[in-house]
């Protein structure tokens, strides 16, 4: 017998009776967790091919926290906002992933540079078309007075989606849910395809966690950012058709935000019930969602996923840049010049900046020209 084949042996039998794996009886059983994992995601897109969801979201936002984010110095103009706030708001989806259809709305109180407001927007993708509609009666906040003609309607140019966060960040929970999880290469969105494959090379196996009496597997994510160390970890529950219990994102070594998911069983398996976000190691935005209703494959007969802008509304076309008026049926619409847009006020604020500017540059200019003259 070779000496080889008798260290071989005796390794496997010290392995063996000491209970310790060998590294490629390790990676074996890691990726044997990963294809089960994968697979019950795989199943979990599988869980109906149209789906309602309804959240009612609760944002808290801690005083003070959005002066550097909108460059306005507490120093200077004193806490924004200047105690904490709380925003209600509804959220609704309508995902029809067979027939890649989505109908997102956002309706309730939002927070615009320290002052709440209220909104309601809805964005729409037919298949073919990204659309975001602002109705005029429904977006509301001190500084747009109420006779202020807005735009209410962008057609969004399909090759430009990465740069529309069509989705919000609350209900990305929703998603994953159904086995739809972004990457580098796609983002959660409508187009091409709202549900695409799972990208088994953008995850690997990190390490277990045990929590009380869960036994959790955690996914780390390839590197999200061209420039500094950004990833995320899935938490992932076997017990729970491979649920996702917990998100973690991590930039620059530390925690950017966390999100803990509870879940219900139900006849179609574990669904979401409610979860928290929290920002910035908890010094950051809240939100708190949960989840009103749930509905699979309800009827979407009646579902708008497209709409035609009514005569008389102002809309934009993003793929050519162009601000029209609808008109009536058989008149061709017309384009809508910006300074229409504002107000009158607005137009006198504007009118007397441009007063200003032109008085500084006539002085600058007759003073070099005094210099100019004096030194020759």
């Amino acid at each position: 017998m070779h000496r080889r084949s008798v260290v071989f042996r005796f390794v496997i039998l010290l392995c063996l009776c000491t209970g310790f794996s060998p590294p490629q009886c390790i990676a074996e059983s890691e990726n044997e967790t990963m294809r089960k994992i994968f697979a019950a995601w795989e199943t979990r897109q599988k869980i109906g091919s149209r789906v309602h969801y309804e959240l009612r979201c609760q944002r808290i936002t801690p005083k003070g926290f959005l002066n550097e984010a909108i460059g306005k110095p507490a120093a200077e103009y004193g806490p924004l906002p200047p105690e904490d706030v709380v925003c209600d708001q509804i959220q609704r989806l309508w995902l029809d992933f067979a027939g890649n259809r989505s109908r997102f709305e956002r309706d309730g109180e939002g927070l615009h540079e320290g002052e709440v407001t209220q909104k309601f927007v809805v964005s729409l993708c037919d298949g073919r078309h990204l659309q975001t509609l602002t109705p005029r009666n429904r977006n509301r906040s001190p500084e747009l007075p109420a006779d202020t003609p807005i735009v209410e309607l962008y057609n969004r140019a399909p090759e430009r989606r990465f740069r529309l966060m069509f989705f919000s960040k609350e209900c990305r929970p929703v998603f994953w849910t159904h086995g739809v999880f972004w990457t580098n290469k796609a983002e959660i969105a409508p187009l091409p395809r709202l549900q695409q494959p799972v990208d088994r090379p953008y995850f690997r196996f990190d390490r277990e966690i045990t929590i009380g009496a869960r036994n959790l597997i955690v996914l780390r994510t390839a590197n999200q950012h061209p420039t500094v160390p950004a990833f995320s970890e899935y938490w992932i529950d076997p017990e729970m058709d491979a649920a996702v219990v917990r998100y973690v994102r991590m930039v620059n070594e530390a925690i950017e935000s966390e999100t803990d998911i509870e879940y219900q069983e139900t006849p179609h398996g574990w669904l979401p019930a409610r979860w928290t976000e929290s920002n910035e190691g908890g010094s950051g935005i809240i939100d708190v969602v949960e989840v009103v209703a749930c509905k699979i494959e309800p009827d979407f007969a009646n579902v708008v996923f497209h709409v035609d802008p009514a005569p008389g509304t102002i809309y934009w076309n993003e793929t050519n840049d162009e601000t029209l008026v609808a008109a009536e049926p058989g008149e061709p619409d017309m384009p809508y010049e910006y300074a229409q847009l504002l107000t009158e006020e607005h137009q006198r604020q504007m009118f007397w900046w441009w007063v200003v500017g032109i008085a500084l540059l006539s002085a600058i200019g007759i003073l070099g020209w005094r210099k100019f003259k004096t030194e020759n």
